[in-house]
């Protein structure tokens, strides 16, 4: 079944207008992929569900733990598997893959808190998935963690990077770099 706005809240609460429209793009994308791959309805609304609830989560951010600040380019983790995050729920290596594939494929736009879109300063240059564990400096990147980075392009906003713009989110309220 596709999902519409009215159905989000059953899902998913607290989510603006513009979360509940994303929501219902990745939960029916996510459920008609799953579906052409052989799935049952049952697991492919779970996933989707799933899916669909942790791109439109808020708070959840890890802070940059790379600059390459003579590129302007920044590296975080967009998501880590099994994070629990403020509203007590977490993403898996499976559905992180999903998700960072859904964005490149049907997103790939660059927002400052979430609302005010910067495509025209800020590009997405590398987008993967953590093959296995490793670590940069102090910062442990799990296997299986989503990490992007961004060429920056603005150098008032460059300056901000670690300031007022400390990681990556995939969606809330505060000002972070999606």
């Amino acid at each position: 079944m596709p999902w519409d706005v009215g159905d989000v809240d059953r899902h998913k609460k607290g989510l603006t207008d513009a979360q509940k429209k994303r929501w219902v793009a990745v939960a029916n994308s996510v459920l008609e992929r799953c579906l052409n791959e052989g799935g049952t309805q049952s697991e492919c609304e779970a996933k989707a569900i799933r899916q669909a609830n942790s791109i439109a989560q808020r708070d959840h951010v890890v802070s940059f733990f790379k600059q390459k600040k003579e590129k302007q380019i920044a590296y975080g983790v967009v998501f880590e598997p099994e994070y629990v995050d403020a509203d007590d729920e977490w993403i898996s290596k499976d559905d992180i893959e999903d998700a960072a594939h859904e964005y490149l494929i049907n997103y790939r736009n660059v927002k400052f808190s979430h609302t005010q879109g910067i495509n025209d300063k800020v590009k997405v240059v590398e987008s993967y998935i953590a093959p296995l564990d490793f670590k940069i400096g102090e910062h442990l990147i799990k296997e299986g963690s989503w990490i992007v980075a961004v060429k920056v392009f603005d150098g008032k906003l460059w300056k901000e990077i670690g300031k007022s713009l400390v990681g990556f989110s995939a969606g809330g309220t505060a000002h972070y770099v999606e």
